[in-house]
C-alpha cells in the first residue's frame, strides 16, 4: 500500500481516552495481570484499562485502532465529529482504502473507497476523519 497522505491515528490521544493501541499496551508492565483479573478488557490487540462499558468515543477509537492503515471515520459519524448537528448513526462508520484489507468489526459499518486523499481527510483531526463536505456526501450516498 502506498504511503498515507494524511495523519495516522494518534495513539497518545487514544491513550488519553483510555484506549491503548497495541504499541502502547505492550509497554504496560502489568498488562497480562490486569487482563487476567478482568480489571481491563481486550478488543483484539487494543486494550481498554477498565472493565465497564465503552463510551461512544472509546468504541470509535477501538474500531479505528483495530483497523488497517489508512482507515478514516466517515459519513454521519465524521460529520458529527466535524460539528454537524444530526442524530448519531446506529453504528460508527469507517472508510478504508480499496487496496487494504477490510476489517470485520462487530457494531461498525466499514466501506471501501478508491477515492481517498489529502483533500478528503482533515489534516489534523483525531481520529483521522473525512472533512465535512466529503463526510456529508458519503452520508447522503448511504441513505436509501
Amino acid at each position: 500500500m502506498a504511503e498515507l497522505s494524511y495523519a495516522a491515528p494518534d495513539v497518545v490521544v487514544a491513550a488519553g481516552l483510555d484506549v491503548l493501541a497495541p504499541s502502547v499496551a505492550a509497554t504496560v508492565p502489568d498488562l497480562a495481570e490486569q487482563l487476567r483479573r478482568g480489571r481491563w478488557q481486550r478488543h483484539g490487540r487494543v486494550v481498554v484499562p477498565h472493565n465497564g462499558p465503552l463510551t461512544a468515543e472509546q468504541a470509535l477509537w477501538v474500531a479505528v485502532l483495530r483497523s488497517p492503515a489508512g482507515v478514516v471515520v466517515s459519513g454521519t459519524t465524521a460529520a458529527l465529529l466535524r460539528g454537524m448537528r444530526h442524530p448519531p448513526p446506529p453504528r460508527p462508520e469507517l472508510l478504508v482504502p480499496a487496496e487494504g484489507p477490510l476489517p470485520h468489526l462487530r457494531g461498525v459499518d466499514v466501506s471501501r473507497t478508491r477515492l481517498l486523499g489529502p483533500l478528503d481527510v482533515h489534516p489534523t483531526a483525531q481520529p483521522p476523519q473525512l472533512r465535512l463536505p466529503r463526510a456529508v456526501v458519503d452520508a447522503a450516498s448511504r441513505r436509501r
